[in-house]
Order: C-alpha cells, then sequence, then structure tokens
C-alpha cells in the first residue's frame, strides 16, 4: 500500500492516527467491522452474536487464524486485547470508551466471548456478506 506518511503504528488498540487505525484494522480485523456503504455493524471474525441482557455473546469462526494458522481463542485474543485496553494502566484512547461500555469481557468457552454492557443497547447487526 501506498501512502504518503508513516502510521504511528498498527495496533488497533491505540489507534493515534486515520493511517494507522485504517492499516491496523487490515493487519488485525476484529470481531465486528462496519458496513462501508451503511455504516451498519457487520461480522468479520464473529460468526454469530447472541443479545441476553446485559450481555453480548460473540461466537469467533472457527476459521479465524493468525497468520500462522493457530486458531483464534477466546482466552488467548479476544479476551486478553479487550483486557488490555480495560487495564487501569492502559494509555489506549480506547480505554474511557470501553470502560463506559463493558463491565466485563469474559471466556465462556474456546471460541466465546461475553462482553457484559454496563447498559443495555439495541444495536441489529448485519449478517456477513457471504462469498
Amino acid at each position: 500500500m501506498l501512502t504518503l506518511s508513516q502510521p504511528e503504528h498498527l495496533d488497533p488498540r491505540f489507534p493515534e492516527d486515520a493511517l494507522g487505525a485504517a492499516l491496523g484494522r487490515l493487519v488485525h480485523p476484529g470481531l465486528m467491522t462496519t458496513d462501508p456503504r451503511t455504516f451498519r455493524p457487520t461480522l468479520a471474525l464473529a460468526r454469530a452474536v447472541r443479545h441476553p441482557t446485559p450481555a453480548r455473546v460473540m461466537e469467533i469462526d472457527p476459521s479465524a487464524r493468525f497468520h500462522d494458522e493457530i486458531t483464534v481463542t477466546a482466552d488467548d485474543v479476544v479476551v486478553a486485547t479487550c483486557r488490555s485496553v480495560l487495564d487501569p494502566r492502559s494509555t489506549s484512547r480506547l480505554r474511557a470508551t470501553y470502560a463506559r461500555t463493558f463491565a466485563s469481557v469474559d471466556a465462556v468457552g474456546p471460541r466465546t466471548v461475553a462482553f457484559t454492557l454496563r447498559a443495555p443497547t439495541v444495536r441489529p447487526v448485519a449478517p456477513r456478506p457471504r462469498e
């Protein structure tokens, strides 16, 4: 990719500039993404979302893998990533938003993550486009 400047870094937990945030999403896809035309949330690495109150439970797609083909699991990635942002020592700009939104983030199965919300929300999630 040709760019006019260098990103601050590619770690999506620390979005410092628009270029770094955009490239970080390409290198490190999340459980959800946003449809570029409708701006509605859509599934990315998640294959399903359930909405039991006050949680959002996400099932990680079994085909989700790291670059070295190791399977993405709830314990070693999603929970660790979210908890690193929620850590009071975190310098992430996302920390305040995560802390306002999530009471906790827990692995409830090898490929299942529960995001317990501080307040209920109603936001429909569009299905992932078929390939």
